[in-house]
């Protein structure tokens, strides 16, 4: 490398290297926002969390009292509980 083009790439670094101090901002007081992604995403968990139990407990409930709930067996066959024993 000659020396004409090491001043050339140390310069290109120093540049690169200065170039986002020199354009920065100082950062606006924010507004104080709620984070709507954090709710929406606890709600959903929330509502996941409460048809996983229901429909654990109506696969147990069927395993457990065969005959007498009979609608939902479709959920028995497809949960793989059929074969729990109580």
């Amino acid at each position: 490398m000659t020396k004409k083009a090491a001043w050339i790439l140390l310069v290109a670094v120093l540049a690169l290297m200065v170039a986002p101090v020199t354009f920065a901002q100082a950062a606006a007081a924010p507004e104080h926002t709620t984070n709507w992604v954090g709710v929406a995403a606890a709600f959903a968990l929330g509502i996941a969390a409460a048809g996983c139990g229901i429909g654990q407990g109506l696969a147990m409930y069927v395993t457990d009292n065969h005959g007498t709930y009979p609608a939902a067996y479709p959920y028995q066959a497809s949960s793989g509980l059929t074969d729990v024993e109580g």
